[in-house]
């Protein structure tokens, strides 16, 4: 018996929201530029039938004025969208402004970053640039490591 590829996609999207041990320590990528610290930045590895993947990272703003995400870019996939978790309870669109002292948190089992049309796979230990787009601030891009699940 032959299984659709595509009937995977869900279980991917459910592991991929699933959180994380506590037990279990995964390598990731931190940078500060001026008021902007992103940290907990980690990607995770891609299946080989499934054509999209996921990114977490906590974006900071320790600066007195706010600061919008206005995107995310890798060479790794064909686009980078913000996505609400899985439960079903919210559709509204995520807010990308972050508040003087305050933090946008992408993570497992919560709102994440969906890598729509991965253009490789993505393997476990290798690192990938990933660049953010901030106003004000500019680009930031750093080295995101890839974890299993």
């Amino acid at each position: 018996m032959k299984t659709d590829p595509r009937l995977l996609l869900p279980l991917l999207l459910l592991f991929s929201c699933t959180p994380k041990s506590a037990e279990t320590e995964r390598p990731s990528a931190d940078v500060t530029s001026g008021a902007v610290h992103v940290t907990k930045a980690e990607l995770r590895e891609t299946l080989p039938t499934v054509e999209d993947g996921v990114l977490y990272l906590t974006v900071s703003n320790t600066g007195p004025t706010p600061v919008k995400l206005l995107g995310v870019r890798t060479s790794a996939a064909r686009d980078v969208m913000p996505m609400r978790d899985h439960s079903g309870a919210r559709h509204d669109p995520i807010d990308l402004t972050i508040a003087p002292k305050s933090s946008l948190v992408f993570k497992p089992g919560g709102d994440h970053l969906m890598l729509m049309n991965v253009t490789r796979p993505l393997r476990k230990g290798e690192k990938v640039p990933v660049t953010l787009s901030l106003q004000p601030g500019g680009d930031i891009t750093l080295d995101v490591p890839v974890n299993p699940y």
